[in-house]
């Protein structure tokens, strides 16, 4: 899917999670708990907001994980050639070099003092 359709289909998805809980607290379960109207309605869109905001962290790796159909800039041959070992997770998070402890070295002798 190209990234206009993942940028389109996580935007109907955020509405549609943000209106249909704030719809059906407001207007349905909360009718007989909140007799004011605009209280009932204020906890209404507060339930709705918290599921719009799980929705729009699925909605971000949804849009995110497109970048991996398309090539990157310089390719992955280009990373490889300069980096030696690296961490490359699943999506598009890359991470530098990683110590291994294969190259480090040190004298085991202690350092002289001056004057022996």
């Amino acid at each position: 899917m190209k990234i206009i359709g993942r940028w389109a289909v996580a935007f109907i998805a955020v509405i549609a999670a943000f209106a249909i809980p704030a719809w059906l607290c407001g207007a349905l379960a909360l009718r007989d708990v909140f007799k004011d109207s605009g209280v009932r309605w204020g906890v209404a869109t507060g339930a709705g907001l918290a599921v719009a905001a799980f929705v729009a962290l699925w909605a971000y790796g949804l849009v995110a994980s497109g970048s991996e159909d398309e090539p990157s800039e310089h390719g992955d041959s280009a990373r490889a050639a300069t980096v030696k070992n690296s961490i490359k997770t699943k999506g598009s998070l890359f991470l530098g070099p990683v110590l291994q402890g294969e190259e480090i070295t040190y004298n085991a002798d202690p350092p002289k003092q001056p004057g022996q």
